[in-house]
């Protein structure tokens, strides 16, 4: 069970991980609305689809980015660090998005007087 606990934990800090900005060895296609997301960042060749190496490479990217003492490992205190920094980064985003908001309704109010 434990184990169970840590992979899905791993993979959680994987996805939040791969929300951060890919490195530029990553695709660099042109983005198109209607191609999910995460199909454009780790498709290289920009067929619109993933093949089994374009995931791995992705995925090792992420574990790379994980094991910040490049032992090949992941460790309960880089999770954590890297936890921090999503978590981080997640409140920096709301702030702006909330800075946004009050800019429109600001707009809004100044445009009605």
């Amino acid at each position: 069970m434990r184990y169970m606990t840590s992979k899905v934990t791993l993979l959680a800090l994987i996805a939040t991980v791969s929300m951060l900005p890919a490195s530029s060895a990553l695709a660099a296609c042109k983005k198109d609305q209607h191609l999910d997301p995460m199909i454009q960042k780790m498709d290289q060749n920009c067929d619109g689809k993933i093949s089994k190496k374009e995931f791995d490479h992705y995925m090792n990217k992420r574990f790379n980015a994980l094991d910040t003492n490049n032992d090949g490992y992941i460790e309960s205190k880089e999770l954590k660090a890297a936890r921090r920094k999503a978590a981080k980064r997640m409140q920096e985003y709301r702030k702006k998005m909330q800075q946004r908001e009050q800019n429109k309704r600001n707009q809004l109010q100044n445009k009605n007087q």
